[in-house]
């Protein structure tokens, strides 16, 4: 056993990258086989009648049209043109085997970007860790059930942040600060081109930076680190939000859809046609009535906090339980409403560990622990706005897996299984975490 962890104690890249891309395929291997016949017909609507439409149109040389004519807004085009790819590449190999090599590829992307992440947080051994872990996240590997655009999205996010923590770790006197600023951008830029929930999402973390970064870096300094970030974003967005402009008149951030989801996220306790009704208290049972009453006026920005505005002041009390119940349903809520309680234990349980893991780097690395809680909060509001469901806040639980991973880590360092001696290890973690 000690033969072994001396060897697992040196710090091999490549042999690290080898064993955690056989171990993907092998863990989705098992997963699509053992995944009962009744769950593996796709169940997401959003792709049979939004996405798959217009990648089809445009593949066949249509145009980035729906079915109906319409040019392709509803949602950003990242997904809906990785899609074209995949049904072209089914041509030749065939469409399912297509569609499994693509969720395969960005699923083996998410589990390198964070073994790269975690590396750059602590070290080799956890960059092993949080690479293996999310491979025993069940709604990450429920997502890869299915063509889903969380998919794509999850790696695009992770590099996103792990720009963000080489550019608050890199030296102040090089331009390597400038590349990540940029790579912070560009990543952000394209997982908001596959779920505008990301629009912001790069310069939240700029903005962290700017503060992070104050003991050593100039204010000036800062302040155009935050704008090579936003303008980089912008400057990759610029042509999809110019193509909008140009086929429906007008401008949009990223999508036209975006209305529809403040209504859902409204109305949610009356149900759909496709959203079971979630039971709620008769005063926030008539919040959500008097919001399907104001259809139109929630479908905006503007006018979905003024109604929320309106219902803090003249219904207090519903509204406080309305926001409770959205802030909480977020994290293990489901279309069904299939083993909620369930998912609620298995999904607090990696919560947990991802709060004490973030707090036990709280004065080892204090930009990368307030990058996560900034991080968090973010996709936690934006994805509160909208219908409250745990699928928009597992990409930010895959990006957890690094302070989860910590917290493994200090369990078992603390029983002597591992020893590390190469700088940018955990070695010192548990001490940070008892203080």
């Amino acid at each position: 056993m000690k033969a072994l962890m001396n060897k697992l104690n040196v710090d091999r890249l490549w042999r690290d990258v080898v064993v955690l891309s056989l171990l993907t395929m092998l863990v989705l291997a098992a997963f699509w086989t053992l995944l009962p016949n009744r769950w593996q017909e796709n169940q997401n609507f959003d792709f049979t009648c939004c996405y798959e439409p217009v990648a089809r149109n445009f593949l066949a040389g249509r145009g980035f049209l729906q079915d109906n004519g319409r040019f392709g807004s509803g949602y950003p085009p990242g997904f809906s043109l990785l899609l074209a790819g995949v049904f072209s590449a089914g041509e030749w190999i065939g469409e399912a085997e297509a569609m499994r090599l693509y969720i395969g590829i960005f699923v083996l992307a998410t589990v390198l970007a964070l073994y790269a992440l975690g590396r750059a947080v602590g070290g080799f051994w956890l960059g092993r860790v949080a690479g293996v872990i999310v491979l025993g996240y069940p709604f990450f590997l429920w997502l890869a059930k299915q063509p889903n655009s969380e998919t794509p999205f999850i790696p695009f996010l992770v590099l996103m942040f792990y720009s963000y923590v080489r550019l608050v770790h890199a030296d102040a006197l090089s331009n390597s600060m400038w590349r990540w600023a940029a790579a912070c951008g560009f990543f952000a830029a394209l997982a908001s081109l596959v779920r505008p929930i990301a629009i912001f999402s790069g310069l939240s973390l700029a903005l962290c930076a700017l503060f992070m970064l104050r003991e050593r870096v100039s204010w000036m300094k800062r302040c155009a680190l935050v704008a090579v970030v936003a303008g980089v974003n912008l400057v990759t967005v610029l042509p999809w939000e110019l193509k909008v402009r140009t086929e429906i008149g007008r401008w949009v951030l990223l999508s036209t859809n975006g209305g529809v989801g403040f209504l859902e996220g409204v109305t949610f306790g009356l149900g759909s046609k496709d959203l079971k009704p979630v039971a709620v208290s008769a005063d926030v049972l008539e919040l959500m009535r008097r919001g399907e009453l104001n259809k139109d006026r929630v479908q905006s920005v503007g006018g979905l906090f003024g109604f929320l505005a309106g219902e803090a002041k003249d219904h207090p009390a519903g509204f406080a339980k309305f926001m409770w119940i959205k802030i909480t349903r977020v994290w293990y809520a489901t279309h069904e409403g299939y083993q909620e309680m369930r998912t609620m234990l298995v999904q607090g349980l990696f919560t947990l560990m991802a709060l004490f893991g973030i707090w036990s780097l709280r004065k080892r690395d204090p930009a990368t622990a307030t990058g996560l809680v900034v991080f968090t909060l973010y996709f936690w509001a934006m994805a509160s706005l909208v219908l409250p469901l745990l699928r928009y806040m597992v990409p930010v639980t895959v990006v957890l897996m690094v302070p989860i991973g910590v917290t493994l880590l200090v369990a078992v360092r603390r029983l002597g299984w591992i020893e590390a001696g190469t700088e940018g290890s955990l070695r010192s973690m548990a001490a940070h975490s008892g203080k």
